[in-house]
C-alpha cells in the first residue's frame, strides 16, 4: 500500500531502501547471523560428558555451583514433574527430554523434604508436609549459558569453550 502497512493488522514498515537488501549493512543482516551466514551458539557436545551416561551419573553438568544433596534433590523433583528418565543413558533420551534439558521449561518445579532422600530421588516421592522446601525454574542449558555470558568479560571467556558454529 502507499501508507506501507498491513490492512489486516495495521502493522506499519519504512520505507524500503537498497540498504534492507545489502549484507553490508545492518539494514540487510538477517537478525540471527548479522549477515554472515553462519550462527554462533552452544556446541551441545562440548557440554556432554558421557553420551553414555545417563543425567543422575552426570552426563552433563546442570548444577555445578550446587552441593550434591541439593542437586539431587533438584533434579529429583524436575524428573518427578516432567517424567524426565533421568536414570537412561543421555544418548537413548527421546529428542523432546532433551530439549527440555537443553532449551529447559516455562513452570514452576516445587522440591519437597522428601526429594532429598535417596529413595526418592528421580521417582514419585511421598509428600507428607504437602508444602515446598523450594520452588526453582529450569531455563535449561542454552538459557542459562546465554545469561551467564553477559555477567562478565572473565565468565565469558570461560564459558568459550562452550561456543562453536552452528546451522
Amino acid at each position: 500500500s502507499l501508507h506501507y502497512a498491513c490492512s489486516k493488522c495495521g502493522k506499519s514498515y519504512e520505507p524500503l531502501t537498497p540498504h534492507h537488501f545489502s549484507f553490508n549493512s545492518p539494514l540487510g543482516w538477517c537478525p540471527a547471523c548479522t549477515g554472515l551466514g553462519k550462527q554462533t551458539g552452544t556446541d551441545q557436545r562440548a557440554l556432554l560428558r558421557d553420551p553414555k551416561l545417563s543425567i543422575a551419573e552426570g552426563a552433563i553438568d546442570l548444577f555445578p555451583e550446587a552441593p550434591p544433596p541439593l542437586l539431587k534433590a533438584m533434579l529429583g523433583a524436575l524428573a518427578r514433574q516432567t517424567a524426565l528418565p533421568i536414570h537412561q543413558p543421555f544418548e537413548q533420551l527421546p529428542v523432546r527430554y532433551r530439549n527440555l534439558i537443553f532449551r529447559g521449561l516455562d513452570e514452576w518445579i516445587e522440591v519437597y523434604p522428601s526429594d532429598f532422600e535417596d529413595k526418592a530421588y528421580g521417582q514419585s516421592a511421598d509428600r507428607g508436609d504437602n508444602r515446598p522446601v523450594l520452588r526453582f525454574q529450569f531455563k535449561g542449558i542454552y538459557p542459562a549459558l546465554e545469561e551467564a555470558s553477559k555477567f562478565s568479560h572473565t565468565l565469558r571467556a570461560r564459558l568459550e569453550q562452550f561456543v562453536a558454529e552452528v546451522d
